[in-house]
């Protein structure tokens, strides 16, 4: 029949809704509030930077540019290319209640904005929030129990693009540059900056600011970035 796929395209905004780091709808509570603590950096290490927000990864609660850019383009893409799929049931929290945005792109507003805070300007790019000292508690993410050195459920370690290869204890990555992490936000701040453009004004030109600055820094430091 005509209809059998009707309402497919948002059961995906299930599973966004649910890995929601910040405001969690489906627990109706917030996690990861503190985030978090910039690590690794030449200059900045033990600095607060605000990067609540965002989806976490999988079955943990690690944070990747590399990952959410990815879902936050194929969000966009998809209501840009099939817009008539999506329906608007939710509001920007998750909560059920339409507000007049489809829900495709309350949620890729979502991942935008947290991409924004990990490029807080056109020279400092993060990474990655959270390492696999998240692996040692199997808590619900809103009683996220993990140390990271500053107390149970507080802050975060945020790694920025270094270029180099990183790594706090014995694993190193083998990063090599900026560029894949920078072209993921530099396509997802672009598409992101169409889309809103006419809902979102101010929003789109702040977007297209960061996607032509993020574009550049891969330019300057080819290479892959690494989590």
């Amino acid at each position: 029949g005509p209809d059998v796929y009707r309402g497919l395209a948002d059961t995906l905004m299930v599973f966004m809704r649910q890995q929601r780091s910040g405001y969690n709808p489906l627990l109706r509570d917030s996690a990861h509030t503190r985030d978090g603590i910039v690590v690794d950096h030449p200059t900045r290490a033990g600095q607060f930077i605000p990067v609540t927000g965002g989806w976490a990864d999988a079955a943990d609660y690690l944070q990747y540019v590399a990952t959410s850019a990815t879902a936050t383009y194929h969000l966009l893409a998809a209501w840009r290319d099939a817009p008539t799929a999506f329906a608007d049931a939710y509001d920007a929290r998750g909560l059920p209640g339409g507000n007049g945005v489809p829900d495709v792109l309350d949620e890729a507003r979502h991942g935008l904005e947290w991409l924004s805070r990990m490029y807080p300007d056109d020279s400092t790019m993060f990474n990655q929030l959270g390492d696999d000292r998240d692996h040692t508690y199997l808590d619900l993410i809103t009683t996220d129990s993990a140390d990271y050195g500053w107390g149970k459920g507080r802050e975060r370690p945020v790694y920025p693009c270094t270029g180099k290869p990183q790594g706090l204890f014995a694993a190193k990555n083998r990063a090599t540059g900026y560029a894949s992490t920078a072209g993921k936000m530099a396509a997802a701040f672009a598409l992101g900056a169409t889309v809103f453009a006419t809902p979102a004004p101010d929003f789109a030109r702040t977007l297209r600011h960061k996607a032509i600055a993020a574009y550049a820094l891969g330019e300057r430091h080819p290479g892959a970035c690494q989590t």
